[in-house]
């Protein structure tokens, strides 16, 4: 029978014990690169410099500058117990408004034709008048600001000069960040500015007694938009 020498019994016995020390370190080694990869993972969605989901509310929270609003043109059609107000193409609205800017202040009047040529308007007297066939003039109006009321269908525009104070209590709103802001008119209209989406308008009531001044006692209010892109119109 063969014997094996002691040096034979021990070198497999060490090379044995190598590979469970090299798979100890090889498995420990493995264990901390997956921490440090799962710690600079946590470390980066901690990290100030990530875009948190808080930073993104902030930075949608963050009002926006004053914009100047684009007026579109409409002229007034009567009948019988309604009156209603369609809007111009938006290629005469935009002729209209070059000739307005242009004209300015000035007493100079400036005609332009429109839909088709079938209309002329004068637009500092802001009338309409049809070319080939008898009617009667009709109003023109330079419009930015629109109201509905409870019973109203459509829209309707503010006057120009009304329109005008809204806007500049708007401006003034929006530039220093000051909402629920009150605007009286002295016709007896009030309107509340709450944020730049939620703008209404209060009427007095035909007799009304100092018991009923707040809002809240007078009658239904109506929607307040800015700018035509915000009220339901077909533009041609």
């Amino acid at each position: 029978m063969s014997k094996t020498s002691p040096s034979e019994d021990r070198g497999p016995s060490l090379a044995s014990r190598d590979n469970k020390q090299n798979q100890y370190e090889t498995s420990n080694a493995a264990i901390e690169n997956t921490a440090e990869n799962q710690g600079s993972h946590v470390m980066d969605e901690t990290s100030p410099s990530s875009s948190s989901s808080f930073e993104i509310l902030d930075m949608e929270s963050v009002a926006a500058p004053y914009q100047e609003v684009q007026p579109h043109w409409f002229f007034c059609r009567t009948a019988v117990d309604d009156t209603s107000w369609l809007p111009f193409s938006r290629e005469d609205s935009e002729k209209l408004e070059n000739v307005c800017k242009t004209v300015g202040e000035s007493g100079e009047e400036v005609v332009v034709a429109v839909d088709g040529e079938r209309y002329d308007v004068r637009v500092k007297e802001r009338k309409r008048y049809a070319v080939y066939w008898e009617q009667a003039p009709t109003e023109v109006r330079r419009c930015t600001w629109f109201y509905k009321g409870d019973k109203d269908t459509k829209f309707m525009p503010y006057p120009e000069g009304f329109s005008n104070s809204l806007e500049e209590a708007y401006m003034i709103a929006v530039t220093l960040g000051e909402w629920k802001r009150k605007l009286d008119f002295p016709t007896g209209e009030t309107f509340i500015l709450h944020n730049p989406k939620l703008i209404m308008q209060y009427q007095p009531l035909g007799l009304q007694d100092e018991w009923m001044s707040s809002p809240s006692e007078q009658t239904r209010p109506r929607t307040v938009k800015r700018g035509v892109d915000n009220i339901s119109v077909e533009i041609p």
